[in-house]
């Protein structure tokens, strides 16, 4: 098949070299001519495991190609079946919500140039009830009318090994609008089902709260365990035992459940803060209490770690430059950086990466310096083989802490 992503960033390269790796020819979109030009030559703008192997292989094969020009991007609706709709849906304005602008800017944009049945498919996480309104636009604006489908398909994708879980997902979730629809899914998706992958077929507000509700439950999960873990401080019980035992059982996993810094990274925190907004929006005011309860947890966690390098020192680091600045930002509210990029405004085929979570900031900032005090007291030095090796479990573990689990959970 043909088909084109729109939006080159964390989201829309590693999916429009795998596109091209299962056979398809693909055509990506976006507006920053010097990333275009580093994708044209091959070259990746952004780290994920396998990525330049299959960019430096499918644009030399002439399969994979990528343009700034509108002009090209109008043609485009001309040369792809399937279009793939992957820029960014940052915290909008209010701290809680997404912001959809450059997903309905780049509908708008797409829109004069969908002249035949076509099918779009979201793959940007969204709000429940973005596909309805999506399809609505396009049927209003684009000259093929109510020809033009919307499916949903969210990713489930982990920092740095986009590829492999786009090639080898555990699922491919998709909600459809009518079996037309879902038959080009099953079409452009071919290579991966006939390799046993499961498909999760249902309809496009379902699929829009699936992913929501699984970055939720991660976030939950994290922070449960997070909680439990400052039990174990004030009781003088180890955490990580007690995280082996309950793993154990079937109902409820041992992944994911790791005391530490905190969830972080690009697209958990928001995601935790948008479905929380979601469920009050919806009126599920339980849900919306519990979730933001998870949120708590997880804002405490930079002073919770502040907490445990003190009583691993002996002392306080208040007088260590840097560590009470770092607890005091990771104490503001987390913005995305740059001003909302609406879709009447510009256009939206923009990425822009969310910064780090506070917790992960702040413990990457503590950690060294933690290190590099252990390691004068035991006579290393910065540099040295193994030098962060000094720092023993039984020299920092303290009522139940421990800093070998301090690490930031980056999931997508």
């Amino acid at each position: 098949m043909r088909v084109s992503v729109i939006g080159c960033g964390h989201l829309g390269i590693p999916h429009a070299a795998a596109m091209a790796e299962i056979g398809h020819e693909v055509i990506g979109v976006d507006l920053d001519q010097a990333r275009i030009d580093r994708l044209n030559a091959g070259e990746s703008p952004i780290y994920e495991e396998g990525l330049p192997e299959l960019l430096a292989a499918h644009t030399a094969s002439g399969r994979l190609r990528f343009t700034t020009s509108l002009a090209e991007a109008a043609e485009a609706a001309e040369f792809a079946d399937v279009h793939f709709l992957a820029v960014g849906t940052p915290i909008d304005a209010d701290g809680r919500s997404y912001d959809t602008g450059q997903v309905f800017g780049a509908a708008r944009a797409l829109a004069p140039h969908l002249t035949r049945p076509t099918v779009i498919i979201g793959k940007s996480t969204v709000t429940v009830g973005t596909t309805r309104d999506l399809a609505a636009l396009l049927a209003r604006l684009s000259p093929a009318g109510e020809e033009v489908e919307v499916v949903w398909n969210p990713e489930f994708l982990r920092e740095g090994h986009a590829i492999d879980d786009t090639l080898r997902p555990d699922r491919i979730v998709v909600g459809v609008p009518s079996p037309r629809a879902e038959d080009a899914v099953r079409e452009v998706y071919a290579p991966l089902l006939a390799n046993g992958i499961p498909p999760f077929v249902t309809d496009p507000a379902t699929a829009e709260l699936i992913k929501g509700a699984a970055n939720a439950y991660l976030g939950m999960k994290i922070s449960f365990i997070n909680g439990v873990a400052d039990m174990c401080a004030a009781a003088g019980a180890d955490v990580q035992q007690l995280t082996e035992a309950i793993g154990l059982d079937p109902r409820i996993g041992r992944g994911g459940l790791n005391a530490g810094p905190g969830y972080g990274g690009g697209c958990l925190p928001k995601d935790v803060r948008a479905f929380t907004a979601s469920a009050r929006t919806l009126g599920a005011t339980e849900a919306a209490t519990l979730l933001r309860a998870a949120e708590e947890v997880n804002e405490s966690r930079p002073t919770a770690a502040l907490k445990l390098i003190e009583q691993t020192l002996g002392r306080s680091v208040d007088g260590v430059r840097g560590l009470r600045d770092a607890e005091q930002r990771a104490k503001l509210p987390q913005r995305q950086v740059g001003a909302p990029v609406r879709g009447d405004q510009q256009h939206p085929v923009f990425q822009r990466q969310a910064p780090r979570s506070a917790s992960t900031n702040l413990v990457s900032s503590l950690v060294p310096q933690l290190c590099h005090e252990r390691a004068e007291t035991a006579g290393g030095q910065p540099g040295e083989r193994g030098y962060p090796g000094r720092l023993r479990r039984r020299d920092h573990t303290s009522h139940g802490g421990s800093l070998t689990c301090f690490r930031p959970w980056l999931v997508c």
